[in-house]
């Protein structure tokens, strides 16, 4: 068949314009083809249209059917049943000039094209979709049938987790141990250095279910400060988001619904933490009591509260603010207003305890936060987002402040990295205004139902040691080298974890101390 002669749209080497392509389109309706089809998704094309788009097009007597070709610089050529596809638009291209090179085409700059369903080896250009089109249904289900975003821990490997707990158990010891010097409180200078009486140091590993191992220190005193110890307010808060999180579940089951408020005090730089924390405190006694606070819980049906205080500082002083989980007996939208209603009359009766206390608050400026929390069952990651949530609600050392504000712990890290004098006196004052504070609360009878059971203080959470499959006893002349080298005490909890107690008594013995096994040998070496 001898080829056809270009048509008065086509120009040697050049692909067609889009409007050329639409008229020709266009053209094809006189063909009884249904051109509405070929103008929408890729998804929407047949191999019976493209056929018919080359059927018609070629009796026309315009456009001269090419072969498939290879792969080019910025082009991509594919064939439908005769027509020449590129990248860019669909183009149907002459007989090239066997003498000269092909002239570059300024619509090979437009990006590659996403292949189209149902034709093999063609591709559709971006500008031939719909407008604001949504992707094909099909692509969207095989995508997401059966599978969940994973989060950002799942996403490392077991490697890599266990690497970045060693780190964070690094940083944490070397904190506590520069801690030790300066400190005003005797029981965080003695904390995890200290053996408790009558009992000898050791080191304690125990194997997980998942594989993993842990080791620990057994035998030793432990401060059990939230506010000022960096090992204990990590342990302590790991704790109470666990709780938390029980909780969380718990209402899942129950068809309940929960909320987050949080309420602040109005505050300037000069004021000090003490009176700061006071006003709250009298500002939150005052929200959870008479008549009026009575008489809403009956109304809307709250079933308990959890109550967390947490305190940054920033330009304008010591921000100390709480935050309260709420449980609400029933489900659905009404429960917001509901909550926000509750939340607005506590934060009425906060305000006048302030006010009694030469402190104000605000309202818009975010005095009062009222969030829901979601318990939706057929949300993925669940567990993630109460795990996240109840951190929100404990804190704890990892958690960093918001804006221009820092946790007391980043002002401890900062006065040891700067030496300033400004954060050392930051720090001080936070270890006195917060000593004897209780960081949280929970109304009577929300652990019972919960099956949370009585709750147990700070120190003795802090003070639980490792459930240990495996101990090695440390003699008390090997723990005065061992204490106040954090950093040798992580190496061998290292060692510990990753070979078993025997590379850890290997390690010992490279140093020359002394170690044995429980049930042998003497006590001690004095």
């Amino acid at each position: 068949m001898a080829p056809l002669a270009p048509g008065p749209f086509q120009k040697p080497d050049w692909h067609i314009s889009y409007d050329a392509i639409m008229a020709r389109l266009k053209r094809a309706r006189k063909s009884n083809i249904d051109h509405r089809r070929v103008s929408r998704s890729p998804a929407a094309v047949t191999r019976e249209d493209g056929a018919a788009v080359a059927e018609a097009v070629q009796r026309s007597g315009r456009i001269r059917p090419v072969a498939p070709q290879a792969k080019g610089p910025g082009r991509v050529r594919g064939a439908v049943e005769g027509i020449g596809v590129s990248s860019s638009l669909l183009s149907f291209s002459p007989p090239a000039p066997a003498a000269t090179a092909p002239l570059p085409s300024p619509l090979d700059r437009v990006p590659p094209a996403q292949p189209a369903l149902g034709i093999e080896g063609a591709t559709f250009p971006p500008q031939l979709r719909a407008k604001n089109e949504p992707p094909s249904r099909l692509k969207k289900r095989e995508l997401h049938s059966g599978h969940r975003r994973r989060s950002k821990h799942e996403r490392l490997s077991r490697d890599e987790r266990e690497q970045r707990r060693r780190d964070r158990r690094r940083r944490k010891w070397q904190r506590r141990a520069d801690l030790r010097t300066i400190t005003t409180l005797r029981s965080v200078k003695a904390c995890g250095v200290v053996p408790i009486p009558q009992v000898q140091p050791m080191v304690c590993r125990t194997e997980h279910a998942d594989g993993s191992c842990t080791a620990g220190f057994g035998g030793l005193l432990h401060c059990g400060s939230v506010w000022a110890c960096p090992v204990c307010s990590a342990k302590v808060a790991a704790r109470r988001a666990e709780e938390i999180r029980a909780v969380l579940e718990w209402a899942l089951e129950q068809g309940y619904s929960a909320s987050m408020a949080t309420f602040t005090l109005r505050h300037f730089k000069g004021q000090s933490l003490e009176q700061c924390w006071d006003a709250l405190g009298a500002g939150w006694r005052a929200s959870i009591q008479g008549k009026y606070w009575v008489a809403d819980q009956a109304r809307y049906g709250l079933v308990g509260w959890v109550k967390a205080v947490e305190g940054t500082y920033g330009k304008h002083g010591w921000h100390v603010h709480v935050h309260v989980l709420m449980i609400w007996d029933r489900d659905g939208k009404a429960v917001q207003a509901d909550a926000q209603t509750v939340a607005e009359g506590m934060h009425a009766r906060f305000t006048r305890a302030l006010q009694r206390k030469g402190f104000d608050s605000w309202r818009d400026s975010g005095g009062l936060d009222v969030r829901m929390a979601s318990l939706d069952p057929d949300a993925n990651g669940l567990h993630e987002y109460f795990t996240k949530m109840a951190h929100e609600v404990t804190g704890g050392y990892a958690k960093l402040g918001r804006g221009k504000g820092r946790t007391p712990f980043q002002i401890l890290d900062n006065a040891f990295e700067t030496c300033l004098a400004e954060d050392f006196d930051l720090w001080f004052e936070w270890e006195q205004g917060s000593k004897g504070r209780r960081q949280l609360n929970w109304s009577v009878g929300l652990r019972a139902m919960a099956g949370l059971g009585q709750e147990q203080t700070d120190e003795e959470v802090a003070a639980e040691e490792l459930t240990a499959d495996e101990r090695l006893i440390l003699s008390y002349s090997t723990w005065k080298q061992l204490r106040h080298d954090p950093m040798a005490c992580c190496d061998l909890l290292e060692v510990t974890e990753t070979g078993g107690l025997e590379a850890a008594g290997k390690w010992l013995d490279e140093r020359g101390m002394y170690w044995r096994r429980p049930g042998t040998g003497p006590p001690d070496d004095g």
